[in-house]
């Protein structure tokens, strides 16, 4: 059974606190009334005395300048995700192709969201960015060759049979 508004008739769920049409506060609902507890991600706007101009604060929702729980700050030298997705680059131009062309993207991709979050040095993009595009560009570029080998290869053994001569037979 819903509730309606004593301000507006709009009907509400039974367990509504307020109106969620208006947001007018029901009678029956029973509000928190312990201490509020501060929480550092989030501040409130305008907090200040009546009349007063509202604070320039940080608006709910947005982050704040405060490390998080479990967060690292960036490491300083060359990062082993970046290191090896140059080498994976390296050896997708090479020899292997998609097979390390493909983890060089990923490793490529992994490190530079891990430079974008602070993760990881901004020195290690160079490498970050040449695994990522290298192993893009050898991946496409090897397994058009090979399909084109593949079509080509398959083009000529037509070619080779004895028995379609163009002169129409022995």
């Amino acid at each position: 059974m819903s509730q309606n508004c004593p301000k507006c008739q709009t009907p509400n769920p039974p367990h509504a606190q307020f109106c969620h049409n208006c947001g007018t506060r029901f009678g029956g609902a029973t509000v928190f009334a312990g201490p509020v507890p501060h929480h550092p991600q989030v501040a409130a706007v305008g907090v200040g005395p009546v009349g007063a101009p509202p604070t320039n604060g940080p608006f709910i929702g947005q982050p704040q300048n405060v490390p998080t729980v479990g967060m690292t700050t960036a490491q300083p030298g060359a990062s082993k995700l970046a290191v090896a997705s140059l080498i994976l680059a390296i050896l997708a131009l090479f020899c292997f192709g998609p097979l390390t062309g493909i983890p060089a993207a990923i490793l490529g991709w992994m490190e530079l969201t891990a430079i974008k979050q602070g993760r990881s040095d901004q020195s290690n993009a160079w490498m970050a960015h040449v695994g990522l595009w290298g192993g893009i560009v050898l991946s496409i570029l090897t397994s058009g060759f090979f399909f084109l080998m593949l079509i080509l290869s398959a083009a000529s053994a037509g070619m080779n049979d004895p028995y379609m001569s163009p002169y129409g037979g022995y």
